[in-house]
């Protein structure tokens, strides 16, 4: 195993892990926009040694104006994860989470022209079967609440990825994470109290805050560095896969995540051999 692949695989089981961390974080009676909020800056925070690398940005006014949309939709992501946290099982989040694949392919067949094998289309219908196991309550769909939260949340973070998509064409793709973050923090800033609460929920969880902002930063970070130096092909599956599995397991292990314990087991193994399948496009 090259060390790249090796830094890829710890890549991705630390955004695997996030999904742990913020389940524990959420039981705090905070608002969700009160964790949004806090990690948003957080993560800018943390990301600033990474100005450093590749620094450049784009002069592009519109482009600035996509990446507002863009830091927006990622917030709402981030939003609805946590109003999803509070009432459902983390290894049920992570399996509807991986809907925003297949929601982003879709737009980008759509919007964007991209082409697809005929495997690729196999593994996006595996993806969202997999999620149809989460869904299935005997002999009936049922759709509970949390699980509604977290479509939201794979719905936003699949536009975010097609935004991100076209902003990082002309912008360093290590700038845009401190960009990104430092946007993010701004627009869910307005809430009356949110600076008060925001202080006092870091007060409260400083060491699961800065845990999941250095996960997400440091996974983020990582990723690029491999991709710089593979395929996308090559890189996209193990990353997308191991995230998946990862708070899956923990879940159930961790957690004691033991409703619909067979759905989740083989969504999860379908929605990683979906995964799988898409990357051979």
């Amino acid at each position: 195993m090259t060390t790249s692949y090796f830094i890829l695989i710890l890549a991705s089981m630390a955004i695997g892990l996030t999904y742990i961390v913020n389940k524990k974080l959420s039981h705090g009676k905070f608002d969700a926009s009160t964790f949004t909020f806090l990690i948003s800056y957080v993560n800018a925070i943390i990301s600033i040694p990474l100005l450093f690398f590749n620094f450049y940005v784009s002069k592009n006014p519109f482009l600035w104006l996509l990446i507002l949309v863009s830091a927006l939709t990622f917030g709402l992501s981030s939003y609805f994860s946590f109003k999803a946290y509070k009432i459902t099982d983390v290894s049920t989040v992570s399996l509807v989470h991986k809907l925003n694949v297949v929601l982003a392919a879709v737009i980008g067949i759509l919007f964007l022209s991209e082409k697809y094998s005929s495997l690729s289309y196999i593994g996006l219908l595996l993806i969202v079967i997999s999620n149809l196991f989460i869904v299935y309550d005997g002999k009936k769909i049922a759709i509970e609440r949390g699980i509604f939260y977290a479509f939201i949340m794979a719905l936003t973070s699949a536009l975010a990825a097609v935004f991100d998509k076209l902003i990082l064409k002309d912008f360093s793709s290590f700038t845009y994470v401190f960009v990104n973050s430092i946007l993010t923090g701004i627009m869910f800033s307005f809430r009356k109290g949110i600076f008060s609460e925001g202080i006092k929920l870091f007060k409260q969880n400083t060491k699961l805050v800065f845990t999941t902002s250095i996960l997400n930063v440091g996974s983020w970070a990582a990723f690029l560095f491999v991709l710089q130096n593979t395929t996308v092909s090559k890189t996209f599956p193990i990353y997308k896969s191991l995230s998946l599995i990862v708070p899956v397991v923990l879940g159930i292990i961790i957690l004691k995540e033991r409703g619909k314990l067979w759905q989740k087991i083989v969504g999860a193994t379908v929605g990683v051999f979906g995964i799988v399948l898409l990357a051979l496009r």
